[in-house]
């Protein structure tokens, strides 16, 4: 402080800088500024006084730092006696009992890479009279700290760490932090925060977690029933039926449909499998309640060769109606239903209705529609000295909650067939770590975050294609000649390198949006202005 030269005062209190300090949490600066103001002749002698005392005033208060609340102080100078010190105001008047403490305050702030430091101020002074804590210059470049200022921010660095300095309504601040609040739970409601975890584990970061408080008993012998049925897994019989022995001794029955849109008003179809010789008979139906009839047409045209002495089908209503039933006996023929949710128990008759499922039209135009909506590829004559990769069509059933199936079918590439160096280089692409997925879970809990969960459509034909890569166009869907092939502009489910080229791209996107990368785990992201965080996976 000892650096300021005593200024004239001119009447214009805009020249007048020190009426910017207001950072300092003086407000009773106010007495100086009517005592210069009010003087209808500037009286020069005064003015110089007055800025006298304000200089004392600050240079007995800003070599340290002042800290409002006693919660933040881990220790205290038993010899400091609040009564001995006397602060002089800016009015002139000296103030005892103002200051209640010297000591040691722990504070968190925020440095450059959004992390969360702790810091302890050494001699620091508790008033809580003040509206504010202040950061003492002085005190923390006496401490080792280094300060640099500029025209609207600086830069303290202090116990190896930076921590940016911002202005504000003429306002130098320090992101200070909050201390983290205490989530005190019992293990059980922890066991279901945490999505199920290891019991022992979650013990374990009751030491490691800020604010979290695990309230009862911590016996690791937790008996939830949930999280067992959820670690049970689908046991499936890898031994194959015995086949039968010779034909119609056992028929395989299964109901495809419904298929829109319908061809001549037919949206089902009743497939029938001989187990021995693998015969298929498919009819195609108007509604389910035709399957019996359906049903009993095929046993007439399968006569010639014998009668069915079993068939196996699952529990869908058409077969169980009492219709179908009769039929059964009055034809001495055997039912055998596979278990409720499990129809690799009918895997034969189910294969069938994969295959027509595999045939819908209107699956496989969408899938069109959206490669040329991406553009991802354009159709041209294939290069002498090229080799085409061929293309195949995945097919797939989606069920949502409500029950409804939607009928999904995918043109991809046969990866397999690429060749390193001239198809693809680097095929490497990272996957999110589940204890990744459990700190964002920990962190949206700690700070009150909303979680939101999102999928990217379609999400590899977003990214650009590395190499010159010819595809075979896909089947149904010919445009030109056979010498034609799709030269692809954007990468397509199947090749090798189609994971990488997403990954870089989104991450490029997301790093042009100011997200950090971790470097811990790659698919984690931060923004540590806005407090977000994304995981990709």
């Amino acid at each position: 402080m000892a650096a300021y030269k005593t200024p004239i005062f001119n009447g214009d209190e805009r020249n007048f800088e020190m009426w910017h300090l207001k950072f300092l949490g003086l407000m009773r600066l106010k007495g100086l500024h009517h005592i210069f103001i009010n003087e209808e002749t500037p009286d020069t002698d005064k003015n110089a006084e007055c800025f006298a005392e304000l200089i004392q005033c600050l240079d007995d208060l800003v070599r340290r730092h002042i800290v409002k609340e006693s919660e933040k102080f881990i220790k205290f100078n038993k010899l400091f006696n609040p009564e001995s010190y006397t602060i002089q105001l800016a009015d002139g008047t000296k103030a005892k009992n103002i200051v209640q403490g010297q000591g040691g305050a722990k504070l968190y702030f925020e440095d450059q890479q959004g992390q969360k430091r702790e810091i302890v101020l050494k001699d620091a002074l508790l008033i809580p009279s003040f509206d504010q804590n202040i950061f003492s210059i002085p005190a923390a470049t006496k401490a080792g700290a280094f300060v640099n200022f500029s025209k609207d921010k600086g830069v303290v660095q202090m116990d190896g760490h930076a921590f940016d300095i911002e202005k504000r309504n003429n306002l130098y601040n320090l992101n200070m932090l909050k201390k983290t609040k205490i989530n005190n739970q019992s293990l059980n409601v922890w066991h279901s925060i945490l999505g199920h975890s290891n019991v022992r584990d979650i013990i374990s970061l009751e030491n490691k977690v800020d604010g979290m408080k695990i309230s009862e008993d911590k016996s690791p012998n937790l008996d939830y029933e949930t999280c067992i049925l959820g670690k049970m897994c689908d046991n499936r019989n890898r031994q194959p039926d015995t086949r039968a022995k010779r034909p119609l001794e056992l028929v395989h029955l299964d109901l495809a449909g419904p298929v829109e849109p319908a061809a001549q008003e037919f949206r089902y179809s009743l497939i029938c499998v001989d187990d021995f010789s693998s015969l298929t008979v498919v009819y195609f139906l108007k509604q389910k309640s035709d399957t019996a009839e359906a049903f009993k047409k095929f046993l007439s045209d399968i006569s010639p060769y014998g009668k069915v002495c079993k068939i196996r089908s699952d529990n869908g209503g058409e077969f169980v109606s009492n219709e179908f039933k009769r039929i059964l006996v009055d034809n001495f023929i055997r039912h055998e239903k596979s278990a409720p949710h499990s129809p690799q128990q009918n895997g034969t008759a189910e294969t069938i209705s994969g295959d027509n499922a595999e045939k819908w039209k209107e699956a496989m135009t969408s899938e069109m529609e959206s490669l040329k909506d991406n553009n991802t590829f354009e159709i041209v004559p294939l290069p002498k000295d090229r080799k085409v990769i061929g293309g195949r069509w995945v097919f797939a059933i989606k069920t949502s909650k409500e029950g409804k199936e939607t009928y999904k079918a995918r043109f991809v590439a046969k990866g397999y067939a690429q060749v390193e160096g001239i198809d693809y280089f680097e095929t490497f692409s990272p996957t999110t770590r589940l204890s990744s997925i459990r700190i964002l879970t920990q962190i949206a809990m700690q700070n009150d975050l909303e979680i939101h969960q999102m999928d990217v459509k379609a999400a590899y034909l977003n990214a650009p294609i590395d190499c010159e890569i010819y595809i075979e166009q896909p089947k149904g869907f010919i445009a030109k000649g056979d010498n034609y092939v799709l030269k692809l502009k954007k990468s397509l489910y199947g090749l090798k390198q189609s994971g990488r080229n997403w990954n870089n791209t989104l991450d490029e996107h997301l790093t042009n949006e100011g997200f950090v990368r971790s470097i811990n785990d790659p698919c984690f992201y931060f923004d540590p202005n806005k407090k977000i965080y994304i995981l990709v996976w």
